[in-house]
């Protein structure tokens, strides 16, 4: 609404001949209320009392009647109005006013590392990073996989293989490039062309220079609600790098014809 500053009574009587005299439409109109530029109305002074000039301070300003915030005081010193990105989040980080985060990974929470706040899988829990379908291929290769995990864990599950003459057991090489790999260690048991392979490739500490692989697969014949410990092995191995790359294969080269091989961060 408009301003408006009058006396609480309003007088109803008409103006007299004589205009050198306060006149009832004179007691009546709208008293002038002056302030300087860039100035509003308010009280600084302790307790209750007459009205006063308030200056526009820092990060404001006064444009065309409207007092708008031009820019946000922050931590430091610093200032600037920022944008907050769609589904990110807003956070003080120690060191500068604000930071986004990005909601990263499904499933992840967000994780400081003393420095910064980073998108991580949470503690204590395994999210599927990918899954290989193996139906054709001499390999199966899990490329450029993040170092966001503090262990790997991978699971095959109805593997075989298409070598009539051969048979073959399961291989898995590491590597940090994708073209340089370890020597590849077998984790399963030989199995014909119509028998499937089951197990699992444990890999702690992966990002790390070195570190130990633990491998458990099962039986050709092994069947629901079984245990197996036949093909179990613990191999070290050095990677400078830390591990980014796992690839399977078979011990005479031949190809993946059924099964899937599921890769798990932890």
């Amino acid at each position: 609404m408009t301003v408006s500053l009058k006396h609480i009574f309003q007088s109803a009587n008409p103006d007299g001949p004589d205009s050198s005299q306060v006149q009832p439409s004179n007691w009546n109109e709208e008293h002038e209320l002056t302030l300087a530029t860039n100035k509003v109305l308010g009280r600084a002074t302790a307790g209750t009392g007459a009205a006063e000039e308030l200056s526009v301070g820092t990060a404001l300003s006064v444009s065309g009647g409207t007092l708008a915030v031009t820019t946000v005081p922050a931590a430091n010193g610093g200032t600037g109005l920022n944008t907050l990105t769609a589904n990110n989040v807003l956070l003080g980080n120690g060191t500068s006013a604000v930071q986004f985060v990005a909601p990263g990974t499904s499933g992840n929470v967000l994780t400081s590392n003393g420095t910064t706040w980073a998108s991580a899988a949470p503690a204590g829990g395994w999210t599927q990073i990918a899954a290989l379908t193996t139906t054709s291929g001499t390999t199966a290769t899990f490329s450029s996989i993040p170092s966001t995990y503090t262990q790997l864990l991978v699971v095959y599950a109805g593997v075989s293989h298409n070598d009539a003459v051969d048979d073959n057991a399961l291989r898995v090489a590491l590597s940090d490039n994708g073209s340089t790999y370890t020597t590849s260690r077998e984790i399963s048991n030989p199995i014909t062309r119509t028998e499937l392979t089951y197990g699992s490739v444990f890999v702690p500490g992966y990002t790390k220079s070195n570190g130990l692989l633990l491998s458990s697969g099962g039986n050709a014949d092994q069947a629901n609600r079984t245990f197996s410990i036949s093909a179990s092995a613990g191999v070290g191995w050095r990677i400078d790098a830390g591990v980014a790359y796992i690839r399977f294969s078979w011990s005479s080269g031949a190809s993946f014809d059924a099964g899937t091989i599921t890769l798990f961060g932890g």
